[in-house]
């Protein structure tokens, strides 16, 4: 059981900040990595998160891969297309409905992502041994309840954007809406935030939560 170190609230305040720019510099250190594979592997950004989407999911239908990607139909259709012909992605047809096509990784593109990214994930995996069931526990709650918080900023961005040519100071006009916008959500992201204290981890059926002193119990019924 982790035990807490009190820190004080000069202490507290440097960690969270130290926190925060952490992960400020995984993120671009993860951009850097994708965008240094992407150019391997001789695709574009657009082309690797797709890529990415369809490794983490498995399949995907054309019409899932392109809200999970924030593309249009066509422009899924067109990515698809150029990977398939780049031996990368695959389509194949439903076994139950031959009407249903699915997207998948081709054996070669899995061939490369082992490859390129084997070493780094068994680097993680050896870190992630080295913690306690509560500490991953506690990182699974953190990182879930900061992905709903960011993609309800993606959406409020993304409402706020168009794509026809605009002057800067148009866009200046929008980002204030879109901090006015965040005033509105920032009841929910508060909201959110207190659930850390309530969040479901789902291990296979086997759900964990946090109780009143925020020690993660297995939770029954």
């Amino acid at each position: 059981m982790n035990q807490d170190i009190n820190l004080s609230r000069e202490q507290r305040q440097t960690a969270i900040r130290r926190l925060v720019e952490a992960l400020r510099s995984l993120q671009l250190a993860s951009d850097l990595l994708d965008e240094a594979y992407a150019d391997f592997v001789g695709i574009n950004r657009t082309d690797l998160r797709c890529m990415d989407i369809v490794d983490q999911r498995g399949r995907v239908t054309a019409g899932e891969l392109a809200r999970e990607a924030g593309l249009t139909t066509g422009a899924v259709t067109a990515v698809v297309d150029r990977m398939e012909t780049a031996g990368l992605l695959q389509r194949t047809y439903d076994a139950n409905d031959r009407r249903k096509v699915w997207i998948e990784l081709t054996p070669d593109a899995q061939r490369l992502g082992e490859e390129v990214y084997g070493p780094l994930d068994q680097a993680g995996q050896m870190h992630l041994a080295s913690l306690g069931d509560e500490q991953v526990l506690t990182i699974i709650g953190f990182l879930e309840v900061s992905r709903r918080i960011t993609m309800e900023n993606v959406e409020a961005i993304r409402s706020r954007t168009t794509t026809k040519t605009m002057p800067l100071r148009y866009r200046l006009e929008q980002a204030r809406m879109i901090k006015d916008d965040a005033k509105a959500l920032a009841k929910r992201i508060k909201q959110e935030l207190k659930e850390m204290k309530v969040i479901v981890v789902d291990l296979h059926g086997s759900k964990w939560g946090q109780d009143e002193d925020g020690r993660w119990v297995e939770r029954r019924g």
